[in-house]
């Protein structure tokens, strides 16, 4: 039976320059959602890292959706997870902004909470000085009734339960979320990224197309509710599962079927599916060009590097680089266009003809037309 080793390296080494291994330290991440009403509940989460293990929440039977999440991320806060860059598949568009929300409404809460206790703090003060002005003033003639109260502890009072929140945009999609926290009066992030980015395709392709060894199963997405979280029965209906055939739904027809049970095992082979895509990816690239995915949000920068490292003598060359925000920005302005085609929806023994890499071959050789001039300046009042 093939077992995946996350440290092994199968792939030759083409790229001479190479001499450290890649970086492993790489998990996958991801959750199962539910609405109800306006409010997505978090029902399951867990994460897979090259530790090799998986970790697994489910909510309680008071359906803690919140709770759920800050347990998960306390146990990824912990140091031997210190240093790992997360994936989670489409979390850009989906995941991270449920986890933004989350997360604002949590600091809220640790804010809210410390605010009563330093009022609360207060009033005690103001109750302890009239004790005391009482007392001194009935010294020994009678006993007092009033008796100094203890403030809540300054401990209780923390601060550093307030999570830092930072994210990287890429337009409307988050390709980075980094969430961190004093821990021992040390500073613990834990950075999300979105796999999608450096994949743009669906985690079931994905997995068949790298052959890797866990892939992507079945399950009932939208029979999840607050109702059958803990449902145990006959299997859902076929129509409950999105693209699953009736041959497949026939060997997970079951009396005994089990939500909690079926979604996390859903989830973990989700979680080990996209970290076996992630590292056997992380080998190939760190193997013939000397890039990793650690350093690279998206699938442009990953071409990026593999051709600024590899093909390009910085020495040498002179390619000018566009290293200036405002620089990028007025070429980004100026570059538009695309491909314009009228298809026939319909038609009968027809046939399609497509050339590889026509334009930039085009680009390449000598093209028709006046000689070209190249300007300086250009005036619009002219």
């Amino acid at each position: 039976m093939y077992k995946f080793d996350p440290l092994k390296l199968e792939l030759y080494n083409k790229n001479k320059n190479i001499t450290a291994l890649p970086d492993a330290r790489i998990g996958s991440f991801d959750m199962e959602v539910y609405i109800e009403g306006s409010k997505s509940m978090i029902y399951a989460l867990g994460f897979h890292s090259y530790l090799g293990e998986t970790k697994m929440f489910y909510i309680n039977k008071n359906l803690e959706s919140d709770k759920n999440l800050i347990n998960c991320l306390n146990v990824m806060f912990e140091y031997k997870y210190s240093g790992i860059t997360w994936y989670c598949h489409n979390s850009g568009r989906y995941d991270s902004r449920i986890l933004l929300k989350v997360l604002y409404e949590y600091n809220n809460s640790v804010k809210e909470r410390n605010r009563r206790i330093l009022d609360y703090n207060d009033s005690v003060k103001k109750h302890n000085m009239l004790v005391i002005e009482y007392n001194n003033i009935i010294k020994d003639n009678e006993f007092s009734d009033y008796k100094e109260i203890e403030e809540i502890s300054v401990k209780d009072y923390d601060n550093s339960l307030i999570l830092d929140i930072k994210t990287t945009f890429r337009k409307s999609t988050i390709l980075k979320l980094e969430v961190s926290k004093i821990v021992n009066k040390t500073k613990y992030t834990i950075t999300i990224c979105d796999s999608c980015a450096l994949f743009p395709d669906s985690l079931k392709r994905l997995a068949e197309k790298y052959n890797v060894s866990t892939l992507k199963g079945d399950f009932p997405h939208e029979f999840a509710n607050s109702k059958t979280v803990f449902y145990i029965g006959n299997t859902p209906d076929l129509s409950y599962y999105e693209n699953t055939n009736i041959e497949d739904y026939s060997s997970l027809y079951s009396t005994n079927w089990d939500f909690k049970e079926e979604s996390i095992k859903y989830l973990t082979k989700d979680l080990v599916s996209l970290y076996e895509i992630l590292v056997t990816s992380n080998r190939s690239l760190h193997s013939h060009f000397n890039v990793q995915i650690v350093n690279c949000l998206t699938v442009y920068r990953i071409a990026s590097d593999i051709y600024l490292k590899n093909f390009v003598n910085r020495g040498t060359s002179n390619l000018p680089y566009i290293n200036i925000m405002s620089v990028f920005n007025d070429i980004h302005k100026a570059y538009f266009g695309g491909i314009t085609e009228v298809y026939i929806p319909y038609g009968i023994n027809l046939k399609y003809y497509d050339v590889n890499s026509l334009y930039p071959y085009a680009s390449y050789n000598p093209m028709p037309g006046l000689n070209a001039e190249y300007i300086d300046y250009f005036d619009k009042s002219i």
